[in-house]
């Protein structure tokens, strides 16, 4: 009698697995960071689910794919990289890029008044 899945050992153990099922959800918001520092110095700084999402480019740069469910999540996100003090750029739809604009506009009216 041939195996079932439920004999089948796992490919991964059951921690990745519920990691990757996590990181691969579909989000509504989505954006591909490019930052000028070691995927190595990138991953370190993220949270534990994420550096899994890290690819680098090349010794001093990587990508980092970040997705959330909500603008205020994603946002918060991307500044966690911007504490980095490392450039970067940030591929994402308009209604993020002007949201995180917004976000800055009013951070920035915050710090001269």
């Amino acid at each position: 009698m041939p195996p079932t899945d439920a004999n089948r050992p796992f490919a991964e153990s059951p921690a990745d697995y519920l990691r990757r099922s996590i990181i691969d959800a579909p989000y509504q918001y989505a954006a591909r960071v490019t930052v000028q520092a070691s995927a190595a110095t990138v991953r370190e700084h993220l949270h534990p689910l994420l550096p899994i999402r890290v690819t680098a480019i090349d010794d001093g740069s990587c990508t980092v794919q970040l997705g959330e469910d909500t603008l205020r999540a994603i946002i918060r996100r991307i500044l966690e990289l911007a504490v980095l003090g490392a450039d970067f750029s940030i591929d994402a739809p308009d209604d993020l890029r002007d949201h995180l604009r917004s976000r800055l506009r009013g951070l920035l009216g915050a710090l001269q008044g």
